[in-house]
């Protein structure tokens, strides 16, 4: 998600999954209360509430996914396991876009997954505190929390430990 400071209440979210942002909106907008804008065939704007809540149907590294698209540079992203989710190969690129996206002084809170499996391993794919600071090597890095992630949601996977981290950048 990410919030343009120039918008009062301005949300702006990108999801891969059609029907994911299908369910999200119908389930706590309500079907019918919001729009649908198809701006190519691969990419789709969900909006509800005058535009203030907007979620875009669009691979994160789509070169149609530009600052102009999501309203101008935004000034705080959160990351719910987006990027824990990509191989660790699509990291920096990942970062990379989204530093595109941003103001030049702006602020990411970030939450990944950490298991002591190896790195390839996932999803998750294990993102440790070292890997976060060379991600953003000339920013601040706090680490918010690191809670014991191993519940009834994960009880079937092959991951003996596994911990969620929840770090603030400000660039």
């Amino acid at each position: 998600m990410f919030k343009n400071k120039k918008y009062n209440n301005f949300v702006i979210g990108v999801e891969c999954s059609t029907l994911a942002a299908q369910e999200l909106f119908d389930e706590y907008i309500g079907t019918g209360n919001y729009t649908i804008e198809n701006r190519s065939t691969t990419c789709s704007i969900y909006s509800a509430y005058d535009n203030r809540l907007v979620v875009i149907v669009c691979d994160i590294f789509a070169d149609e996914l530009t600052p102009s698209l999501i309203g101008g540079h935004v000034s705080f992203v959160w990351d719910r396991a987006a990027l824990t989710a990509l191989h660790p190969a699509n990291h920096l690129r990942y970062i990379e876009k989204l530093r595109q996206l941003s103001e030049v002084h702006s602020q990411y809170l970030i939450s990944v997954y950490w298991h002591p499996e190896p790195p390839d391993q996932g999803p998750p794919f294990s993102i440790s505190t070292e890997c976060i600071s060379k991600l953003f090597p000339h920013d601040q890095v706090l680490q918010l929390d690191d809670i014991d992630a191993k519940n009834e949601r994960w009880a079937d996977t092959a991951f003996e430990q596994l911990r969620e981290c929840c770090y603030c950048i400000e660039t």
